[in-house]
């Protein structure tokens, strides 16, 4: 079953968390190409690259499976702009990961957003394995964006320069 931990920057709750039951099943529709056209709950481990989703309204180290997924030009919350993978290495301890997770996701959000993170109306959050999810294999991270207002997002944030 896996296990990893969302870290959110800024203004949204820290430390919530994602775990086991549910979390490979997609609940969306999506067309040929894979872009969701009718939403349903997603499951962690089936987020895709470009999905939009609401927040849940579970609190601080809640564990969640499923994300409320919805077509981005419906409006929502979040929306993952960046799927990597971590080194195979032992388990460098929660603040390393975090650590490597968030730069990388730093690192690659000029590249999506069309405008630098300082000058952006974006925050971004980030999804990364917890040490028992590690030790069953997990390195994979997801690298959301959210509004900094916590307003809602309406269409793709790639490349508005937002």
């Amino acid at each position: 079953m896996l296990t990893v931990f969302c870290a959110l920057i800024a203004l949204s709750v820290a430390g919530c968390g994602l775990s086991g039951g549910g979390a490979g099943d997609d609940g969306s529709t999506r067309d040929a190409s894979g872009v969701i056209i009718e939403g349903g709950s997603v499951g962690v481990n089936v987020l895709q690259l470009g999905d939009c989703f609401n927040d849940s309204a579970a609190g601080d180290g809640a564990d969640i499976t499923s994300v409320d997924a919805v077509p981005c030009p419906v409006p929502h919350d979040n929306e993952v702009y960046y799927l990597g993978a971590l080194p195979e290495t032992e388990f460098p301890g929660e603040s390393m990961v975090e650590e490597l997770v968030s730069d990388q996701c730093l690192t690659v959000f000029e590249a999506f957003a069309g405008i630098g993170y300082a000058e952006s109306q974006l925050e971004i959050s980030y999804i990364y394995p917890s040490e028992g999810s590690w030790n069953s294999g997990d390195r994979g991270y997801i690298c959301t964006v959210y509004d900094v207002s916590l307003s809602k997002l309406e269409g793709s944030m790639r490349g508005r320069g937002y």
